[in-house]
Order: C-alpha cells, then structure tokens, then sequence
C-alpha cells in the first residue's frame, strides 16, 4: 500500500509539474508544439498530442477558450491586438495569429501593469522621501539603488504598487466572458 501510495503522489507532482509548465508557455503564446519543447526543456517529456491534451485541458479548466478565441479571431480579422488598456499592436501577416494573440496580449498588458505599477512606486517614494533610485528597468527586471534601511519598505511598496497596478490591468471573470 505503501509503494503504491508514493507511486501516486509522484505521478500527482508529475501531472501538476505538466500543467504549471503549460500554464507558463500557454501565457507567452505558445501551442501543443512549444508546449512540448518548454516540458522538454524542464525533462517533462510529452508527446505532441499530450501536448495538445494538456493544452485543451488548461483552456477549458480556466475558462480561457473563449477568451484566446476572441483574441485569435480580432487578430484574423484586424492583424492587430489590443492591450489591456487599449493600446493596439499591429502584427505581420507572416505571424502565426492564434500565438501572437496570446503572447501580444499578456506581455503587452505586462509592460503596461509595469510601468504603472513603477509610476505609482516613484510617486509613494518621493512623498515618503525615501533615496531609493530605479537604477535599470528592462521587461520583468527592474534593479533599485537604495540605503540598506530602505530596503524592507522598497520591497514592500513595490509589491503593494505591482498589485494595486494588477487591479487596474487584468481583466474580472465577468469582463472576459
């Protein structure tokens, strides 16, 4: 009983270990193919058709099907996207539409949920009078030149003003069906 108890918790971490990497690469665009290569590259080797089934899964269980339809279909029709906050992104004919629609879409809405997030963070800084300083800010990574005092509040602001910015950025279930 023993053995097949743990035999079914590894194949549980394995399946969850599946389905957390297909969430990851379905949120920067990719399909059943780069579903496979991303597992491949984390040694969670599947087939192209377990890929497919995964990626069906994923979709269905989060209520996203409908959601990437729309936006497969906006990009079909107009070979453009809009970001959360309205910002269109004209793609090239020679772009794949179902994957740009996606990957437009979430880092699009990303740069802008960022740079609010950031604007809210220098405005909270500078009336508190803190000296922290955004040394560099490219895609996901920002580094921030700052006394070690200031350190715990830095960090704690910019995760207040990263969410309070997701609130403004990501769309409600209601607003996505």
């Amino acid at each position: 009983k023993q053995e097949w108890h743990t035999a079914a918790l590894a194949e549980r971490e394995i399946m969850r270990s599946k389905m957390k990497g297909t969430g990851f690469a379905i949120f920067y665009g990719a399909h059943a193919k780069g579903i496979a290569a991303y597992l491949k590259g984390s040694n969670l080797s599947v087939t192209l058709e377990e890929a497919d089934g995964l990626l069906k899964t994923f979709l269905i269980m989060y209520g996203l099907e409908a959601v990437q339809k729309k936006w497969v279909e906006a990009v079909e029709r107009n070979r453009a996207i809009k970001t959360a906050l309205g910002m269109p992104v004209l793609l090239s004919p020679d772009q794949n539409a179902s994957t740009k629609a996606v990957n437009t879409f979430v880092q699009g809405s990303s740069a802008e949920m960022s740079k609010i997030a950031l604007a809210n963070w220098y405005k909270l800084k500078t009336q508190k009078g803190m000296q922290a300083k955004v040394v560099n800010f490219v895609h996901d990574e920002l580094q921030i030149l700052c006394p070690i005092a200031e350190q715990m509040e830095v960090i704690k602001d910019l995760s207040y003003c990263g969410r309070e910015a997701s609130f403004i950025i990501l769309p409600s279930q209601t607003q996505l069906n």
